[in-house]
C-alpha cells in the first residue's frame, strides 16, 4: 500500500473484504460507496485498479453489443483466489 501511496489503508481493507465476501454479486462502484460509507464513488474508482494489479481481482462487465452500454453497466469483480 505504501507503494501506490494509498492514505486511507482501512478503507482499502474494507473494500477488498467487501469484494471477497460478495464476489458473486454484481457491483458499481456506487455499491461500493454505499457499502462501505464512502464520500464518493471516485475514491472507489481509483482503489480498483490497485486491487486488480494485484491479481487477485478482475473486473468483468456484462456482456453487450455496445462496449459503451458494457462500460455504463454494472460490474463484477471476479476474485482468483476466494480462500483468501
Amino acid at each position: 500500500m505504501a507503494q501506490y501511496g494509498i492514505r486511507e489503508i482501512r478503507v482499502f481493507r474494507q473494500l477488498a473484504r467487501y469484494d471477497f465476501s460478495n464476489f458473486t454479486k454484481e457491483v458499481g462502484y456506487h455499491s461500493w460507496e454505499n457499502a462501505i460509507g464512502m464520500k464518493s464513488a471516485m475514491s472507489s474508482r481509483s482503489y480498483a485498479p490497485y486491487m486488480e494489479e494485484t491479481n487477485l481481482v478482475f473486473e468483468l462487465f456484462n456482456y453487450q453489443h455496445s462496449l459503451e452500454k458494457q462500460y455504463a453497466g454494472t460490474k463484477r469483480f471476479l476474485v482468483a483466489d476466494k480462500g483468501i
